[in-house]
């Protein structure tokens, strides 16, 4: 799945195309956004990996350029819970939904009709 997201702010606009799949994250990237988040200071990309394996879904934002801005995932027992976790978007594109739109696709096209409980852990 890939979906095409076109966020307008005051002084600029973000194309941003949202996917999802383990095969199309940058993990050099996704390692670098998360092992400053105070959640998981110094992880490093084997453990990140590992992560991204065992959960029912990544998604991630990439510019038209395919740089990746933004990862986010989903773990769920595919039954009653799902949580989202691990939502990181680059600083320099902040605060112009990308973030937003991943937790969205998380759960429109992971998990709405397998859980009745979504989480998001922040």
């Amino acid at each position: 799945m890939k979906l095409t997201n076109t966020n307008q702010t005051m002084n600029n606009a973000v194309n941003y195309l949202i996917k999802d799949g383990y095969n199309e994250m940058n993990f050099n990237k996704v390692t670098d956004m998360l092992k400053n988040a105070f959640w998981s200071i110094g992880i490093d990309q084997e453990e990140v990996m590992k992560g991204a394996r065992n959960s029912a879904l990544v998604v991630g934002a990439f510019t038209p350029e395919n740089e990746q801005i933004g990862y986010a995932r989903v773990i769920s027992d595919k039954t009653r819970f799902a949580y989202i976790l691990d939502v990181m978007v680059d600083e320099k594109f902040r605060k112009q939904g990308i973030g937003k739109a991943m937790m969205e696709t998380g759960w429109k096209y992971g998990m709405a009709d397998q859980s009745d409980k979504f989480i998001i852990i922040v």
